[in-house]
């Protein structure tokens, strides 16, 4: 089993979550950048701190705590960004990779070259997106009367 550096990433998370329940949201959410910054996996709690962000402070309120991920994020990648910027931005994304037809679980019933498809990776993104807005929205925030209840 390799974890590389999914320990140091997930402590920072509990660190920022910690800070979060204390009621240092600013703070919070410049730690969960800089666990951003050593795994991106992190971003997957991403929605429910959306979530919790309007939730506490309002639409308006919540875009300066957001403002602060994406300027520690371009702290940390500035040095990256002025010798490199095309290729740091293409590839910490890499919205064009293609994971291995081999490695799928869920996608076996799929012939290959369908599961290899843009389209349907497109199409995917696109799914998951809306289903994380509209849960969000809703479902999530029911018992609050809504997102912005």
């Amino acid at each position: 089993l390799r974890l590389f550096n999914d320990c140091i990433a997930m402590l920072l998370l509990y660190v920022a979550v910690y800070l979060m329940l204390r009621n240092r949201w600013s703070l919070g959410c410049i730690v969960f950048s800089l666990a951003i910054s050593i795994k991106m996996n992190v971003l997957l709690f991403l929605p429910p701190l959306l979530v919790l962000l309007v939730q506490r402070f309002g639409l308006i309120r919540a875009v300066p705590r957001l403002a602060l991920i994406g300027v520690v994020q371009a702290a940390v990648a500035v040095e990256f960004l002025r010798a490199y910027p095309e290729s740091y931005v293409r590839k910490a994304f890499e919205f064009d990779r293609v994971f291995f037809y081999k490695w799928t679980v869920n996608f076996k019933f799929l012939p290959e070259p369908q599961f290899l498809s843009p389209t349907l990776a497109k199409a995917l993104l696109a799914a998951h997106l809306l289903t994380l807005v509209v849960f969000g929205a809703t479902r999530w925030t029911r018992d609050q009367g809504g997102l912005f209840g």
